[in-house]
């Protein structure tokens, strides 16, 4: 895989997962400030605030899986898949 695969990948995953990020820690820091209902059947509830922690840390983990992407896919590729000259300092022998 080319450093320039890499990097588009990298950036389709942070948009995908960008979006999930911030819908969930919007989530989670409106369940934390007293924010969530929930309804099944006709019971209606509220949540209580420290399950908005959770949504802020799934949050957090989403935002960090482009970052390991980029880790592993991109950062230490050398060009765009060139093979390496090798090169010597010795006369060639014949």
């Amino acid at each position: 895989m080319t450093k320039q695969t890499g990097t588009i990948i990298t950036i389709v995953a942070a948009i995908i997962f960008g979006c999930c990020a911030l819908s969930s820690c919007i989530g989670g820091i409106a369940t934390f400030v007293g924010g969530g209902t929930y309804t099944l059947g006709r019971e209606v509830g509220s949540l209580p605030p420290w399950t908005g922690i959770f949504g802020i840390c799934f949050g957090i983990f989403f935002v960090l899986i482009p970052i390991a992407l980029w880790f592993f896919l991109v950062r230490g590729k050398n060009g765009e898949g060139a093979a390496e000259v090798p090169t010597t300092t010795e006369p060639p022998t014949s």
